[in-house]
């Protein structure tokens, strides 16, 4: 969590992808299974002596197994379809220095037809694959496009270099149920007898125009940065050292820009009664940019390894709040929210091979949470 940061409360989990094939191979899994089913992966690529390449693709589809009130129903499944792209250029194998240019793209589209609408203690004892009437328009859509590109440098003595730049695109909306009849949904299913009436309206009795509120959590993210870093391998003794020196510049963006329908519900189905307009409900950007650097090294000394580092974080934040009475942010935001941070990350580590089948490890490090801009003055 060093070399990852800043936050370290949650640890760090690496997430690895298809790597090139050592010669040219292609591989296919097709599954199914219940509710149609069906998981497919296919990647094909091949490693040459300057140029390597990796094609792949992930299509997963169901219809869901859960079954919506109503004489309408609907989906309770999802769509995910998932496309990478490698693309690896290296210097002469005979050059005395390597050299290698990588290039990742990435595409992902999801549809997940998905609610937070839960069930009552009752009527999930009765059928806990049971959706409410009010859920029938509830769907998670996401899109998600990766771009990354790599240089790396090994002199084949003791240091390689390695520079990375990155953009990240992502949009998301979960469009759900919010409240009923002005009363939070975990309130209603919590005690439907109290609110029997809200109650009636989620499972598709006839109910008010605007009753059924359903949030747009429209948002759209990108994150985008260089990172570079050097690693050296040298001997302290009778110890091995690897140390990895990096520098990240790093910047990232929120945009909020919800809104709230209103629903009559009719006999089962939903009919809207307001289609309200983007960002009615929610406007807002909030921003950071980051500059961070960290030392982070293992030193291998008989049984023991040790893995002491540091990671330093300056960080500015950001956030625009926008009239929800103006979509087009014509008019600049109402209200300006800066926050800065500027924390040294301390962390050791330590492993004991006591025999093959036996390892004790410890470790001590600082927990960090990165703050939010909270910290508010006038727009003007």
């Amino acid at each position: 969590a060093v070399a990852v940061g800043p936050r370290t409360t949650g640890g760090a989990m690496n997430m690895i992808s298809t790597p090139i094939p050592d010669a040219l191979a292609a591989n296919i899994d097709i599954r199914g299974g219940d509710h149609a089913t069906i998981d497919t992966h296919l990647n094909v690529g091949n490693r040459g002596d300057r140029f390597s390449w990796l094609l792949e693709t992930v299509q997963a589809q169901n219809d869901g197994f859960k079954t919506i009130d109503g004489p309408v129903g609907g989906d309770t499944g999802y769509e995910i379809k998932d496309y990478i792209a490698k693309f690896q250029v290296d210097s002469d194998p005979s050059s005395p220095v390597y050299q290698s240019l990588r290039v990742k793209l990435g595409y992902t589209d999801q549809l997940s037809n998905e609610t937070y609408l839960g069930l009552t203690d009752e009527d999930f004892a009765l059928d806990p694959n049971r959706r409410y009437a009010a859920s029938a328009n509830d769907e998670f859509v996401s899109e998600h496009e990766q771009y990354q590109a790599t240089y790396v440098l090994d002199t084949d003595s003791f240091w390689r270099a390695r520079i990375t730049a990155y953009r990240n695109d992502f949009h998301r909306n979960w469009y759900k149920v919010q409240s009923v009849a002005g009363e939070s949904i975990g309130n209603v299913l919590a005690d439907p007898d109290t609110y029997a009436a809200e109650y009636g309206y989620l499972t598709g009795a006839t109910s008010g125009d605007d009753d059924i509120q359903v949030r747009a959590n429209n948002r759209n993210y990108y994150s985008q940065g260089v990172q570079a870093n050097v690693e050296w391998a040298f001997a302290v003794g009778d110890a091995d050292v690897t140390l990895n020196t990096g520098l990240r510049l790093h910047e990232d963006e929120e945009d909020r820009f919800q809104y709230q329908d209103g629903y009559r519900m009719e006999d089962g189905v939903l009919v809207l009664t307001t289609d309200a307009p983007a960002g009615s409900q929610t406007n807002r950007v909030s921003d950071a940019s980051v500059t961070s650097l960290f030392v982070d090294s293992e030193i291998r000394s008989g049984q023991w390894i040790f893995t002491p580092g540091v990671r330093f974080e300056d960080i500015a934040m950001r956030r625009l709040d926008y009239s929800t009475s103006d979509p087009t942010r014509a008019d600049g935001p109402t209200r300006v929210r800066e926050n800065s941070a500027q924390v040294f990350i301390p962390g050791v580590g330590a492993l004991y091979r006591r025999c093959e089948d036996w390892r004790l490890l410890a470790r001590l490090q600082r927990g960090y949470k990165p703050p939010g801009p909270r910290r508010a003055r006038d727009a003007g």
